[in-house]
């Protein structure tokens, strides 16, 4: 017989990210666009990413529509975290329930972002990628694009292909740092510290001898994983890992590392030398 939603507040908001702390979750995504309610999530995800929280997870939100460059920006700014992303664009798509076709809103758009960065794998952006729409709220500029790219809020378009896409899938990390900026880079990152951080997990509790080519072992062994998985590539040597170093102090081990995460295509730039064919003939 149908239904209406109901009315969540800030509490209700506040409860559910504390029962989201208990869970191993990766993406959170809402069709809310109340700031303050972002603003909670942003915080939440910050936290729970932490040293402490040891459950890094990431966000989506849109804004509500109508939302000027300016503005998104604005907010993008006033986040300024690698572990969300913004969007202020609308779109027209098919409503699943009913066959028709209807507008979404920024918010909704943001969630379904979430649903395809769900389903491709961890080191994949989103750039480039089909999103299930029939058109955009709005074609932007390609000064548009610029400031809302550079201004950490994500962009939507068509490409030269004339598909419907996320042109460039950012976060809302402000200074000029690729790893950060590049939101498939902060989510490969997040994995493999999730993913070696659990492969030392049985030490704990444990009074094996320290041993430095144990732990160097372990993290060698993921950095192939990671490898096999396009999340990291090797140095000029061919070293996936370098600059290992372990130390033992009582109780605690300390390990640090460098490695290179690996980076999306994210432009081709192409130069061609054009002449004209000229011959001499001798006689």
């Amino acid at each position: 017989t149908g239904a209406t939603n109901g009315t969540n507040t800030m509490a209700d908001y506040d409860a559910a990210l504390e029962i989201l702390k208990l869970e191993d979750i990766q993406i959170i995504a809402t069709p809310e666009y109340n700031q303050s309610v972002l603003n909670l999530i942003s915080a939440h995800c910050v936290e729970m990413s932490a040293i402490e929280g040891k459950k890094e997870r990431t966000f989506w939100c849109g804004l509500s529509k109508g939302t000027t460059v300016e503005n998104g920006t604005a907010y993008a700014n006033s986040l300024n975290t690698d572990l969300g992303s913004v969007v202020i664009d609308s779109a027209i798509a098919v409503n699943p329930l009913t066959g028709a076709s209807e507008e979404i809103s920024p918010s909704i758009l943001a969630c379904k972002c979430a649903g395809i960065e769900s389903a491709i794998s961890l080191s994949l952006p989103l750039t480039n990628k089909t999103i299930n729409v029939s058109a955009f709220g709005k074609k932007r500029t390609k000064g548009e694009l610029e400031t809302m790219i550079k201004g950490g809020v994500v962009t939507f378009g068509e490409n030269d292909d004339g598909l419907l896409v996320c042109i460039r899938s950012v976060t809302t990390y402000q200074a000029d740092n690729l790893i950060k900026n590049e939101r498939s880079m902060t989510r490969s990152v997040l994995f493999m510290d999730r993913d070696l951080r659990k492969a030392y997990n049985a030490r704990i509790g444990d009074n094996k001898a320290p041993s430095e080519a144990e732990i160097i072992q372990i993290l060698m062994n993921k950095a192939k994983q990671w490898y096999a998985d396009d999340l990291i590539d090797k140095n000029d040597s061919g070293d996936l890992i370098f600059d290992a170093k372990v130390r033992f102090v009582g109780d605690k081990t300390y390990l640090t590392f460098t490695r290179y995460v690996r980076a999306p295509n994210n432009f081709i730039f192409i130069t061609g030398t054009n002449e004209v064919y000229t011959s001499t003939v001798e006689l």
